[in-house]
């Protein structure tokens, strides 16, 4: 039973950090293509981090 569980909560956390992963790519391709390119780099990943912020703590 607790080999199950363990096992689900691995998938879970997985799949979690997948999801996190597309969420953080995507987002760092439209502000870099929002900014051009090497514009504002600092800048972007302050937004990325809070946008991230804002997606764990609704989850």
């Amino acid at each position: 039973m607790e080999t199950a569980k363990a096992h689900l909560w691995a998938r879970y956390l997985l799949y979690r950090i997948s999801m996190l992963y597309r969420i953080y790519t995507t987002t760092t391709i439209y502000i870099n293509y929002f900014n051009g390119f090497h514009h504002g780099k600092k800048r972007n990943q302050e937004v990325i981090k809070l946008i991230l912020c804002s997606v764990c703590s609704v989850s």
